[in-house]
């Protein structure tokens, strides 16, 4: 009977300490498993998956030591060899989806680039794109129309934005865009075409009231310079005629005010030349500044047209 409660007592022990050995090891290894996917998610590099392998067939490994049951250890082997299979299908997927993310990151670098240093092959180059993308796999149809579209209408949008004319029939977007199909921008769905349409045609109004407001500007301020000029003492035909050079349209002063002031700077300078005129010496023949004058007088009136203040 003795004999029989020790060995009732050895296997009792024997199956506690398969049972702690086994408790033992399959926590080192969930607990290992746990840290090689908490490592594999934040790992930046996407083609590192191998080095995840490794390191669970290697948990797997040194999980598989110190058994005193053959038996107990067959039992762990078969299931760390499945927890270990789920593990690498896990981290698999895992880099897969960093691979996509990648890849789908590329394509948007590659499209931002067309977009922003548009070509006339800029539509078929980003379709050509994303088709790959599809057949490798980064993009589903649906999600490379979607990107394609919203590229195009991007394009679209981006020569609309930098459209400098302010006219409609100076602009070669707006003239593209109503062409509809057979246009440019042909690749834009109609109703965004009609969204841009109408865009292009804000724009084009915002840059007329733009340039209207910028050469009123200079040609007010170019006005005032020329006034203080005249205040001061200091303004001269010349400056006169450099306004005249000036278009009104690029920001010139209007030509009848020019006109006017030219009249009365005229008439001082003539004022003056008729006092000049009259000067005597103590003999009562004219002064040398005078008879000076009368030459001057005479040059300018056998070159310049009254009438017209312009050479004959």
């Amino acid at each position: 009977k003795m004999a029989g409660q020790v060995a009732d007592v050895a296997v009792k022990w024997s199956n506690a300490v398969e049972t702690i050995q086994k408790t033992t090891s399959k926590a080192k290894f969930k607990t290992g498993m746990l840290d090689i996917q908490q490592r594999a998610s934040v790992d930046t590099n996407y083609n590192n998956s191998d080095q995840y392998f490794r390191e669970i067939e290697k948990l797997k490994t040194d999980n598989l030591k110190g058994f005193s049951s053959k038996t107990a250890e067959t039992e762990m082997a078969i299931n760390f060899d499945y927890e270990a299979k789920v593990g690498k299908i896990q981290v698999d997927n895992l880099y897969k989806k960093k691979l996509i993310q990648v890849g789908q990151s590329s394509t948007d670098k590659l499209i931002d680039a067309e977009i922003s240093n548009p070509t006339p092959d800029s539509f078929s180059n980003i379709r050509t794109l994303l088709d790959q993308q599809v057949q490798s796999g980064i993009f589903s149809v649906e999600e490379a129309d979607k990107k394609y579209n919203q590229s195009a209408k991007t394009i679209g949008a981006f020569d609309v934005a930098n459209d400098p004319a302010d006219q409609e029939s100076q602009s070669e977007v707006l003239a593209e865009l109503k062409k509809g199909d057979k246009g440019r921008y042909a690749e834009i769905p109609a109703d965004d075409r009609l969204d841009l349409i109408k865009a292009s045609q804000s724009r084009i109004f915002n840059n007329n009231q733009t340039y209207k407001r910028d050469t009123q500007d200079a040609s007010n301020e170019r006005s005032n310079d020329l006034i203080e000029k005249f205040a001061s003492g200091e303004a001269t035909i010349k400056d006169i005629q450099d306004e005249l050079s000036v278009p009104e349209e690029s920001g010139g002063m209007k030509r009848s005010q020019l006109l006017t002031y030219q009249r009365a700077l005229t008439s001082g300078i003539k004022n003056d030349l008729n006092r000049m005129l009259q000067e005597k010496t103590p003999d009562k023949d004219p002064t040398k500044r005078a008879q000076l004058v009368k030459q001057y007088n005479d040059l300018i009136d056998n070159f310049i047209d009254d009438n017209t203040d312009q050479s004959k």
